[in-house]
């Protein structure tokens, strides 16, 4: 939610609201009470795909590739492939008889025409080397918790390059692994009071997040540094602090260890 500017108005500002009302909620998969508005966004996808009616989707594909600004020059060999998940971790239904059905899918590239100076260029620059372009590797790894624990210790969470930033979010394992009636958005803090990260002996942050979910609801901390640290200070109205609480907790380690270049 936080990556779609406030400013522009238009497909920024829908998708901003579709994900608020609609996508990281509830786990309810009933529609008897629609009225009492309990989950609201499951009631919209419902009648978006409901009597197998037909519905199209669009947007970009997220991979580390395709989030860089520079284009690829010619003769580039890219082979792209895409792998669906099953249907029990993409629909939300109280039942299992359904299933999703692709009638078609397109990839729109799009192609611009340089001046034949930077196409020498190029080809010049080739003759002394390969071409370099700036990628931001995303990787994303999954440990699973034992229920129940009071305190859990990942040790060597990450072997060989270590990340700039980590960004954390917990989620049950059935809507993980695919259940229909569970959503795998659905993130939840579990009464989580104390988290960090340590680099060796150093402790990232020096003072550790410590937030109470509980009555209190003592979680500023956590709640502005998800902002601070993305640089979006002055978008907290994106996420209502409320919200934060309930329905989107996560906690981030800032984002100034990519200022200053310090490895986790």
């Amino acid at each position: 939610m936080l990556c779609f500017h406030r400013e522009r108005p238009g497909i920024d500002a829908h998708s901003r609201a579709f994900l608020q009302r609609h996508c990281f909620k509830h786990d309810l998969v009933e529609l008897t009470n629609v009225a009492d508005n309990v989950n609201s966004g499951y009631q919209t996808r419902y009648n978006i795909c409901k009597d197998s009616k037909l519905m199209d989707l669009i947007g970009p594909l997220h991979f580390d590739l395709g989030n860089q600004s520079k284009f690829l020059i010619n003769s580039v060999n890219l082979r792209i492939k895409l792998e669906r998940n099953k249907d029990s971790f993409t629909m939300m239904s109280a039942t299992h008889d359904f299933k999703m059905v692709i009638q078609h899918a397109s990839l729109f590239v799009r192609k611009v025409k340089v001046a034949p100076s930077i196409m020498i260029g190029h080809e010049t620059a080739l003759g002394n080397g390969a071409i370099k372009m700036p990628i931001r590797r995303t990787e994303v790894k999954s440990f699973a918790l034992s229920s129940g624990m009071q305190s859990i210790t990942i040790p060597n969470a990450f072997i060989g390059q270590l990340p700039t930033r980590l960004i954390m979010g917990m989620v049950s394992n059935n809507a993980f692994n695919g259940d229909f009636p569970k959503n795998p958005f659905n993130f939840k803090h579990y009464d989580l009071t104390y988290l960090c990260v340590l680099d060796g002996n150093r402790m990232i942050p020096s003072k550790p997040f410590q937030p109470k979910f509980d009555g209190s609801n003592c979680y500023s901390r956590c709640y502005m540094s998800l902002f601070t640290d993305l640089g979006r200070l002055a978008c907290s109205d994106l996420l209502l602090r409320s919200k934060f609480g309930g329905v989107y907790a996560s906690d981030e380690l800032p984002q100034t260890l990519v200022a200053i270049h310090i490895l986790l």
